[in-house]
C-alpha cells in the first residue's frame, strides 16, 4: 500500500467513531466518564441504540439539560407541562360552568341563600370520577415517556458526544483539544437550576391563572 493510499485511509477513518479516543470521551463527559465509556462500548458491541439509564428514567428532562442536551430537555419540559395541564384545565372549566349555573340561579332568585350554600358545597357537585380514567391514561403516557427516555438517553448522549468531539477536532489544535472538549462537554448545573426556576415560575403563573379564571368566572357568572 502506497503512502498516499494509507494517508487517505487514515483521513477517512479519523471521521468515524472508532478512532475517537477514550481520553477525548473522558475529557468531554467529565463526571461519570468511566460509566459512559463502558455503556458506549457495550452499545457498540451489541449494535443497539437502547441502554437503560436510571438517572434519565427518574429525572428525564432535567437529566438531559444537566448533560447539555438543551433542545431535547426543553422540548420534554414542554411536553410534560402540557400533559400535566390538561386535567386541571378541564376540571376547572367543567366545574366553573357548573358553579356559574348555580350562581345564575341564585342571582335570579330561583334558590334561597340556604339552598345556594348547600348546593355549592355538596359533595356530588364536585366530582372527580369522570377524570379518573383520563388521569390514569395520562399517567401511563408520562410513564411511557420516562421509560423511552431511560432507554434512549445514553444513545442520545453518545451521538452528541461523538458529534461534538468530531467538530472540536476541526476547531481546535491538538494542544487545545482537551480544554475545548472539557468546556463544550461536562455538565451544567447552573443552567439546569435556572431552567427549573423558570419552569417553577411558569407553573405558579399557570396555577394562579387557573384560579383567577375559576373565581372570576364564579363571581361574574360568565364563561
Amino acid at each position: 500500500m502506497s503512502s498516499k493510499t494509507a494517508s487517505a485511509a487514515e483521513s477517512a477513518a479519523i471521521k468515524t467513531k472508532d478512532l475517537i479516543t477514550s481520553e477525548e470521551i473522558s475529557a468531554y463527559t467529565g463526571s461519570k466518564s468511566a460509566y459512559f465509556q463502558r455503556v458506549f462500548d457495550e452499545m457498540d458491541k451489541k449494535k443497539t441504540t437502547s441502554s437503560w439509564n436510571w438517572a434519565a428514567f427518574f429525572f428525564a428532562s432535567p437529566w438531559l439539560i444537566f448533560r447539555k442536551m438543551y433542545k431535547q430537555g426543553l422540548i420534554l419540559f414542554a411536553v410534560f407541562f402540557a400533559l400535566n395541564a390538561v386535567l386541571p384545565v378541564a376540571f376547572l372549566v367543567d366545574q366553573g360552568k357548573d358553579m356559574v349555573s348555580l350562581v345564575k340561579e341564585y342571582r335570579n332568585g330561583d334558590i334561597s341563600d340556604e339552598e345556594f350554600r348547600a348546593q355549592a358545597f355538596e359533595s356530588d357537585r364536585i366530582s372527580v370520577r369522570p377524570y379518573f380514567a383520563a388521569g390514569c391514561a395520562l399517567s401511563a403516557c408520562i410513564l411511557a415517556i420516562h421509560i423511552y427516555i431511560a432507554l434512549k438517553a445514553n444513545s442520545m448522549y453518545k451521538k452528541k458526544v461523538l458529534a461534538d468531539i468530531s467538530a472540536s477536532r476541526k476547531e481546535a489544535g491538538a494542544d487545545k483539544l482537551m480544554g475545548v472538549l472539557a468546556k463544550k462537554g461536562g455538565t451544567s448545573f447552573s443552567k439546569l437550576a435556572l431552567i427549573c426556576v423558570c419552569y417553577a415560575l411558569i407553573k405558579l403563573l399557570f396555577i394562579a391563572g387557573n384560579l383567577f379564571y375559576y373565581y372570576n368566572t364564579l363571581l361574574n357568572g360568565i364563561i
